[in-house]
């Protein structure tokens, strides 16, 4: 076996368990940021990450207690969220709620924002899952 090629392999090998474990650091981030909602399962894959809560259905009240006093807090407790485009919230089956579109610098607006406003900047970028 030549040199590049175990070179390469080594490479290939240091990059898919160092992504691995970046995305295990996130969604243990996540956790803990919506501890208070005891989240059943937290899966990071790529940019989404997927909450299932223990709830048989996830109201409005749920979802945007769980993104504005948990998720988007994650700037105010120095937990990096721009590394994740979208959080599924969902219930405990992974069949119904709601999907926050989470742009680039978006959770640190929500966190500086008046609660007034704050439901209506998270309202403009959910859809139903």
């Amino acid at each position: 076996m030549s040199l590049c090629k175990i070179v390469a392999q080594a490479a290939v090998l240091w990059l898919v368990t160092s992504s691995t474990s970046a995305l295990a650091q996130t969604a243990s981030e996540i956790e803990s940021l919506l501890r208070s909602w005891d989240p059943l399962d937290v899966k990071v894959e790529g940019r989404i990450a997927t909450v299932k809560l223990p709830q048989d259905r996830i109201t409005d009240t749920i979802y945007y207690a769980s993104i504005t006093a948990g998720f988007c807090l994650g700037p105010l407790l120095n937990v990096d969220v721009n590394d994740v485009s979208e959080v599924r919230i969902l219930n405990r089956f992974g069949q119904q709620g709601w999907v926050f579109e989470n742009e680039q610098g978006l959770c640190e607006l929500v966190a500086k924002e008046p609660a007034s406003r704050v439901k209506i900047m998270v309202a403009g970028h959910t859809h139903i899952f």
